[in-house]
């Protein structure tokens, strides 16, 4: 194999069936060519691609429709899931199998490199397999996008029982939903450990706020808190 190949292929980018994301999510991990490279988690991936982490997850299943990248499931002792193992291609795989070459639509596979997605540091690679370290760099990542910053020590409790039920992508998904919900009140956000312990990743769309005047009622009690906050800073002060 070769070194690698950071460059987006030509047809990607005219192909106007292949979305935007997909092409920016693709040249983030083409840039990192090479074998056994180590690349970010999906928040990097993300920001390199201009897009949500939920986009960066529809990327990656369009790119592997798509053929050009495939996902390959890597086991560890004891059938352990480790990060799965992908395969880029400059051109999808399937032409490359059928043998077309340069009178096709897209041009003859130069390349192709092998990119184990390892989302822990470089020095342990080797050692991937320790779920512990996995897990520890998952809820630093799920961290990164909860709305909420509060006693970080019982949100990683939460989140490692929290992941015996469902999945890091559903975790990390749900948070970024929970974050971006335009009905979530900043004043009434849960803290991760209650939102992880109640399961809330299953709750989906927060209900439309009250259409009535004075707003919602979480609305109207964050109003009372605010007004009762001040009310006694001016108390403080003597007004």
């Amino acid at each position: 194999m070769a070194e690698g190949f950071a460059a987006i292929p030509t047809w990607m980018i005219r192909d106007e069936r292949v979305s935007a994301n997909a092409i920016m999510v693709y040249g983030s991990l083409a840039s990192r060519g090479g074998l056994d490279a180590v690349i970010p988690g999906r928040v990097t991936i993300a920001r390199e691609a201009r897009c949500s982490v939920r986009s960066v997850a529809y990327a990656l299943a369009e790119l592997e429709a798509l053929g050009v990248v495939e996902r390959i499931e890597r086991r560890g002792p004891g059938g352990a899931q480790l990060s799965n193992e992908y395969v880029l291609s400059n051109r999808p795989r399937a032409r490359a199998a059928r043998g077309e070459g340069a009178g096709s639509a897209h041009p003859p596979c130069k390349s192709e490199q092998t990119l184990p997605l390892i989302e822990v540091d470089s020095s342990e690679v080797d050692t991937c397999a320790n779920a512990h370290a996995q897990s520890a760099h998952d809820f630093d990542e799920w961290w990164q996008v909860y709305p909420l910053k509060k006693d970080k020590g019982r949100a990683r409790s939460a989140f490692k029982s929290a992941l015996k039920k469902a999945s890091f992508e559903v975790l990390l998904d749900a948070a970024a939903a929970y974050r971006d919900d335009p009905n979530r009140v900043p004043e009434f956000t849960k803290y991760p450990a209650s939102w992880l312990n109640a399961e809330a990743w299953e709750n989906g769309a927060l209900p439309a706020r009250g259409l009535v005047a004075g707003g919602s009622a979480a609305e109207r009690m964050a109003a009372r808190v605010r007004g009762m906050q001040s009310e006694g800073v001016r108390h403080e002060l003597g007004a």
